[in-house]
Formats: structure tokens, C-alpha cells, sequence
């Protein structure tokens, strides 16, 4: 059934070339064709049948850009610390592509967010969409979040956050968030450092739509996207679920609670 593989490769990983050697290596094996680049070889990495990823959790979320307009399924190999979206230990890539070449896989999707902001300007989101203080400032972020229309939450602090399910094991977590099972249809606001014993996090259902709004002076705050600063200077933002899916190959039944168990472990 696969004829191509891209091979996105993380250069800030010491061990990813000799990796990424004995990855094209098995898949010439089993007939695949193989296609390295990094980042910027979009085209060519986007024209594959699925893209197999070498890093950690924050290659995956780079490595949407190219996956996500291309439709592709991603199987991450893990040269991260933790890697909670990836797939496959180096240690087992023979048998796990076996595996993959026997097709025994599967498709796992995960809900991604939509953000746009007053420019009408959009951006995709697996993990979270942040509102935090921009660049050097010290001044404390007031934010106000509003759900369906109706005020939920008024954050004073370093700001807030938008999680998806999959984004609870991430910044929302370190913030104080809860971890939410992948099977959950939710959202999660979580505020970062408030200045208050009130503010809390709040789950709310992935179908209602989320306004965030800086109250104050502008130019104080910036919207992240998944760790990458997005808008410099952002007054207002709307999170909702957006239409596209991220495809992950998983070639295990996941157990999350196992998963969770075994990975935070490492922390």
C-alpha cells in the first residue's frame, strides 16, 4: 500500500542523521521510496503518502504544516524526552515498520483548534492557543474569556490558555490544567500564574466557541500557537474546533492511561 515515505528530520537532534540513515535503509528494503528534507522541503516531503517524523513532540507540531494541507497520516519516531504523539523507539524501528509494511495500523485523529484574530488572519493548533505577555513586559495580562457569547472567566496573571485534549499533557498542564483523556470532546481554559485564588481552570465542550479579550492597553499581549508566537500584538482571538483532523499511524492498541503512567514517569 506505501509506495513513498517522507522522512523529516530534526538537525538540533545530535543522533537524527545516522537515525534517519537506518530508517531509509529498512524502508528500501521492504521497496519504499524515501524522501529526506527538513522543514522547508515542504513540496517534496508533502508529495509522499505519509510522513514519518524524527524528534519529539515539538518536531510532530511543526511537521502539521506540512502534514495537514497534504492530508497525511504521521508516524513519529522518538528522539524527544517524552513523546506522548510519537510512535516508535528507535530501538524498534525494524520491527515496527514491519508492522507497518504487514499492515497491521491504524488511523488515530485528533481534534485540532482553529484561532482567528481581528485581521481575520487563521491558525491551526494541536496542543494549545496561548494569550501571554509579548516580549519583555512585566505587566499583568487581564483577559477575558468568553464561551457561546456568554462571560466565563476574567484571568489577571501572565495570561491564558486554550487546550485541546491532546494539549492537557502539555503547557495547560504545567499551568496547573487537568489531564484529559483523548476520548473527551473538550476544551480546557487554564490561566497561567493568576493573581487571583478564583480563577480556575474550566472544561468546555469542543463544539462551543471560545472569545479571548485583553482588557488594557494594547501591544502588551501576544497570541502562541503551539509554542510559536503568531500575532505580536493581539486584543482579541476566536478559538473554535476547526473542520480538519491531525492523522497520527498507530500501529498499538494505546492504552492512555498506561501511556500517561509511562511517560510522566520520565518527568
Amino acid at each position: 500500500m506505501w509506495h513513498s515515505v517522507g522522512i523529516l528530520i530534526n538537525p538540533m537532534k545530535a543522533e537524527c542523521a545516522a537515525v534517519a540513515d537506518r530508517l531509509e535503509g529498512i524502508f528500501l528494503s521492504y521497496g519504499v521510496r524515501c524522501v529526506r528534507g527538513l522543514p522547508e522541503d515542504r513540496a517534496a516531503l508533502s508529495a509522499c503518502d505519509f510522513l514519518c517524523v524524527l524528534g519529539g513532540d515539538g518536531t510532530i507540531l511543526a511537521a502539521l504544516d506540512i502534514a495537514l494541507p497534504a492530508e497525511q497520516p504521521i508516524l513519529g519516531i522518538n528522539l524527544g524526552r517524552v513523546g506522548f504523539l510519537t510512535e516508535i523507539e528507535p530501538a524498534h524501528m525494524e520491527d515496527g515498520i514491519a508492522q507497518l509494511m504487514a499492515g497491521k495500523w491504524q488511523i488515530e485523529e485528533r481534534t485540532l483548534m482553529r484561532a482567528r484574530a481581528e485581521s481575520g488572519e487563521s491558525a491551526f493548533a494541536l496542543n494549545e492557543i496561548a494569550i501571554v505577555r509579548a516580549g519583555v513586559s512585566a505587566r499583568i495580562l487581564t483577559i477575558e474569556a468568553d464561551v457561546n457569547g456568554y462571560p466565563v472567566a476574567r484571568v489577571s496573571g501572565d495570561g491564558i490558555i486554550a487546550s485541546t485534549v491532546t494539549g492537557s499533557t502539555a503547557y495547560s498542564l504545567s499551568a496547573g490544567g487537568p489531564i484529559i483523556a483523548p476520548s473527551v470532546k473538550a476544551f480546557v481554559l487554564t490561566p497561567i500564574c493568576p493573581h487571583t485564588m478564583s480563577s480556575r481552570p474550566v472544561v468546555v465542550s469542543e463544539e462551543d466557541r471560545i472569545c479571548l479579550r485583553v482588557v488594557g492597553e494594547n501591544g502588551s499581549a501576544q497570541a502562541v500557537c503551539d509554542g510559536r508566537a503568531m500575532w505580536p500584538h493581539v486584543r482579541e482571538i476566536g478559538v473554535e474546533r476547526a473542520e480538519k483532523m491531525a492523522k497520527f499511524l498507530r500501529l498499538n492498541q494505546r492504552n492512555f492511561y498506561h501511556l500517561l503512567r509511562e511517560k510522566l514517569s520520565e518527568w
